[in-house]
């Protein structure tokens, strides 16, 4: 992490952020007024000891700031520019698919189960934020977006899954309506999680829920496997992606440019060998309100995405967003991941250990081609 100058929030903190202290400061330190300026512009990389010691004993003898909390106070960790823009809101909600299960007939009410590698996810991103550790201490609230797909073809399956869609529309209306005051995470691909269903429509100007089969409406396209619940998506399902022939092979697929225009790049599912995740940013200029979707394509490749969010230098190769369309950036990027093996645990459970991510961020002439 960077090296913060908290000079600016020290002195709004203490009352003493007014008219003429760029000024008065500067004659304190002996320095131009652009140093100073620099300092509290936090734009100083290699602050000077003297200027620092002698900015303490103003803010001592001036501003009331004890004695033994100099200069450290002046000096922080710098969260990285994802995590800032993330925190520039003073609260923090999470997002994650919680499928409803119904019990037989009886007193017992139904329970809801959470996928284990989401819940794992999300319980980093809650510790870091909650704790400070990634530079900025902020509470996180979690919302669980609640599906009931059933493969049966019955009026009540259908009725609950209208149910569930609608839900998930107005939990996307009131996150947006909550910002700046509350940024989101969204975790979990659009099988489980409806929210992120609805935000990858929104984005790009379709009906969530409905594929277009006759044209291209959203970049990225992710192709079912035979056991996965065919869960109605406007960038997912069994089959292969609008304008797409042939064998269709699983996995995550996203345009892009070639010498004769454009065309699907796959990266393939293979079982405990290949995976891939994704990480979609949605960020508004005006009011800086954030959402950042982050799910793979099985829960394995969710849960890795973690080694590339919490890495200072790798999560900077996600921000900023390269497209802007209506003042809102907007950046999509697909994590090609590989496994070195499987082992088997002491709980019969399975752990991938990721040899290598690359993360291929779809170009921004393609993205504002089918920005909405």
């Amino acid at each position: 992490m960077q090296v913060e100058i908290r000079l600016k929030e020290i002195l709004r903190r203490h009352g003493r952020w007014q008219h003429g202290i760029e000024r008065k400061l500067a004659e304190y330190c002996g320095v131009d007024r652009h140093v100073i300026g620099k300092l509290l512009r936090n734009q100083v990389k290699r602050p000077s000891l003297e200027v620092l010691g002698k900015l303490s004993r103003w803010l001592i003898d001036n501003a009331g700031v004890p004695e033994d909390q100099l200069p450290q106070a002046l000096l922080g960790a710098q969260p990285p520019k994802l995590w800032r823009a993330i925190g520039v809101a003073p609260r923090v909600a999470v997002y994650l698919g919680s499928r409803h299960i119904e019990r037989p007939k009886g007193p017992v009410p139904a329970r809801r189960s959470i996928s284990r590698r989401d819940a794992q996810l999300e319980s980093q991103i809650t510790a870091l934020l909650s704790s400070g550790e990634m530079g900025m201490k902020r509470p996180v609230r979690a919302h669980y977006v609640p599906f009931r797909f059933s493969q049966k073809k019955s009026q009540r399956a259908k009725g609950q899954f209208e149910e569930d869609k609608k839900g998930a529309q107005n939990l996307f209306k009131k996150m947006r309506e909550a910002q700046p005051d509350e940024n989101a995470i969204l975790i979990g691909s659009q099988r489980a999680n409806h929210v992120v269903e609805v935000l990858m429509a929104d984005l790009f100007g379709c009906k969530p829920f409905v594929l277009c089969r006759k044209e291209i409406r959203i970049p990225v396209y992710l192709a079912y496997r035979n056991f996965d619940r065919p869960v109605p998506s406007c960038f997912g399902g069994r089959g292969n992606p609008p304008g797409r022939k042939g064998k269709v092979r699983p996995g995550t697929y996203y345009r892009k440019k070639t010498e004769k225009g454009e065309e699907w790049a796959l990266w393939e599912w293979k079982e405990c060998t290949q995976d891939a995740g994704m990480v979609v940013i949605s960020y508004d200029k005006t009011t800086q309100g954030m959402e950042l979707g982050a799910f793979g394509f099985s829960g394995w490749s969710t849960r890795a995405l973690e080694s590339q969010l919490f890495d200072e230098k790798k999560c900077a190769q996600f921000w900023p967003p390269a497209a802007e369309k209506s003042g809102r950036q907007v950046g999509v990027y697909i994590c090609e991941m590989t496994f070195r093996e499987k082992k088997p645990s002491s709980w019969g459970d399975e752990v991938f250990e990721v040899d290598e991510i690359s993360v291929v961020a779809l170009e921004k002439d393609v993205l504002e081609k089918y920005l909405r």
